[in-house]
């Protein structure tokens, strides 16, 4: 399977509902492989995606292909008891979540159907050696959904290209963040970015053909500014309203993988994996 094929069949369109507000966000799917609790399925999104509401809805495919899926075989999945399968980044800071798959999968999947999801596994994220080969400036991809938009008849993420724009293998302002030049809009909260080269990539001082594909990390902000150029990081709104009029600077902010692997710690000290 190509990486971009995989990219697609991670990412999980996600809505969070409360009394009187609604949240339409990005996530992906992994697992961590955890030695207390074994397999422990979850969806990654960002803290301010799910911090607040009790109710959320996913859709999964029953189709192994996208190019069979159809309307009939979607699943919507729903549960009201969010705060319950979600852990959060034990630093308040970093605006990281994890949502626990299977009890929502226990909820509404029991007729024996079978869903189809490529998970993003600990071995996809960018590790130090790749690090270490990074340009200032690389091609990176965005997958998820844009505004709440996608192809909603084969469930399907929409692919945004990018760069960096600022070293992915250094920590901008001292913070396990690097930002990327992409348009980011609300909706793209919690989508997955790539380190992503084809058909060539530079490695070792050698020319390599083929893909190059790892996780750099997953959107959380952006930088905007107002009318009097005041720049500012804004958690990307997951609805459309906005109080205040403030421009994009088409600069997206970018937590690194490696501190996806700490809610793995929580998960595993927390021991709820239901």
């Amino acid at each position: 399977m190509s990486a971009t094929n995989k990219m697609a069949k991670s990412t999980v369109r996600i809505e969070c509902f409360g009394a009187e507000r609604r949240s339409v966000a990005s996530s992906f799917y992994c697992v961590f492989p955890l030695k207390t609790l074994g397999a422990v399925p979850v969806l990654i999104t960002n803290r301010h995606v799910v911090e607040g509401f009790r109710n959320i809805r996913i859709v999964l495919s029953t189709a192994p292909d996208p190019r069979q899926a159809t309307l009939e075989r979607r699943r919507v999945l729903e549960f009201d008891r969010l705060d319950e399968v979600v852990h959060f980044h034990d630093n308040s800071k970093v605006d990281l979540a994890a949502i626990l798959l299977r009890p929502i999968l226990n909820t509404n999947v029991n007729d024996g159907s079978t869903i189809y999801l490529e998970d993003i596994s600990l071995k996809d994220f960018a590790a130090e050696g790749i690090e270490n080969q990074l340009r200032f400036v690389q091609d990176v991809l965005v997958v998820g959904y844009p505004q709440g938009q996608w192809d909603s008849t084969r469930n399907l993420p929409l692919f945004r290209r990018g760069i960096t724009a600022s070293p992915a293998m250094l920590d901008y302002n001292g913070e396990s963040k690097f930002l990327i030049d992409c348009s980011i809009f609300p909706g793209s909260s919690g989508s997955p970015v790539f380190l992503y080269n084809f058909p060539a990539y530079i490695e070792d001082g050698n020319v390599n053909f083929g893909e190059r594909c790892a996780l750099l990390g997953i959107v959380s902000s952006v930088l905007v500014h107002d009318v009097e150029g005041t720049v500012e990081e804004l958690d990307i709104p997951t609805a459309t309203a906005v109080t205040k009029s403030l421009m994009p600077s088409n600069l997206g902010v970018v937590i690194k993988a490696r501190e996806i692997l700490k809610i793995a710690e929580v998960i595993a000290r927390e021991g709820s994996a239901a």
